[in-house]
């Protein structure tokens, strides 16, 4: 997983964005927040169907889910291919620069790399605000090392698979 840290993040993004609705519930060690998908949402029509039943929901009646995108990236710092999840408000704003200014981010030649500014806004954990940066946003061309890189990313739903009732 990349992991923001304070100040300015930069990535580039590769493949398909995953469009889905979790639940955020601690590790029974209370380390880290699990995400549990919503199995109410429909991926593909980006709407809730309630087609399945939603287990998590039935067992934790007050936990309510959020939105939740996610995406592989290529961090620049180790160049390695990782998984970042992206809040609605942070993806809206990438794809507004994609749309009204720089084209496709995840393309191998003609895309760009996107620039997040991470800063602290109080004393909770929750308290974070993310901001594009759309001065530092520049279209670049990946290199030779990078676009093999972005080659070997899987699918996204390979990644994350939807899981079913049972499980």
């Amino acid at each position: 997983y990349y992991k923001f840290k304070e100040g300015k993040n930069k990535f580039r993004m590769v493949g398909e964005v995953l469009p889905r609705y979790v639940y955020w519930k601690k590790s029974s060690d209370g380390e880290k927040n699990l995400a549990i998908e919503c199995l109410a949402f429909d991926r593909d029509k980006e709407k809730f169907t309630n087609v399945e039943k939603d287990w998590f929901q039935h067992y934790f009646p007050d936990e309510k889910c959020s939105w939740s995108y996610v995406v592989q990236v290529i961090d620049p710092e180790d160049k390695k291919l990782k998984v970042l999840g992206l809040k609605k408000k942070l993806f809206q704003a990438i794809q507004d620069m994609a749309s009204e200014h720089l084209g496709d981010p995840t393309d191998l030649d003609d895309g760009w790399d996107v620039v997040v500014t991470r800063k602290k806004t109080g004393p909770l954990n929750f308290n974070v605000e993310y901001s594009l940066d759309q001065l530092a946003c520049k279209k670049r061309t990946l290199s030779p090392e990078e676009k093999e890189i972005a080659k070997s990313a899987k699918n996204i739903d390979e990644l994350f698979p939807r899981p079913n009732p049972d499980d």
